[in-house]
């Protein structure tokens, strides 16, 4: 199993790819990056966990499971997505040897922290890359297989949709 941890509000801010949204929507740059992130779901052996820091309490949910393999957590007032983050870094390797954890942030800090503890680093700009080409690969896969079922369906008159 792959667990990928991303530190939210770092992300929103390592990458101009959010820049059309912030500082004046917040929730608009996460939403798009719950959209980007949303497509690795594709991947059966990947658990994918969105950690943002702050938020006054009872104005968010702590926590929400929005797929079964995708979780946002919200730290809340006076807690970092660090610690959160290199806790469940930490369980997860407690719990599950052999499991690759991946950490997406640019935070040298927390970088560091989990690299110790087993964690394996992608900064921002990597793990965008790493969705495009993998949203790259599911159209080419979605394009093959149109392309398939048409053939066959071009072979069987019965079924041609097109005549």
């Amino acid at each position: 199993m792959r667990f990928l941890l991303v530190d939210g509000l770092n992300v929103l801010h390592g990458s101009a790819q959010f820049s059309e949204y912030l500082p004046h929507n917040l929730f608009g740059a996460m939403e798009k990056l719950l959209h980007l992130l949303f497509s690795l779901l594709s991947s059966p052996d990947l658990q994918v966990v969105i950690v943002y820091d702050g938020g006054a309490r009872g104005q968010f949910p702590e926590a929400e499971t929005l797929h079964h393999r995708l979780s946002i957590i919200r730290t809340g007032a006076g807690k970092s997505a660090d610690e959160t983050i290199l806790k469940i870094l930490s369980r997860i390797k407690n719990l599950r040897k052999d499991a690759r954890i991946f950490l997406a942030s640019n935070d040298g800090g927390l970088r560091t922290a989990a690299a110790a503890l087993g964690g394996e680093l992608l900064t921002v700009e990597e793990l965008l890359e790493r969705v495009r080409l993998h949203s790259a690969g599911m159209e080419e896969r979605l394009r093959r297989s149109e392309q398939q079922w048409t053939n066959r369906l071009g072979n069987h008159p019965g079924l041609n949709l097109d005549k």
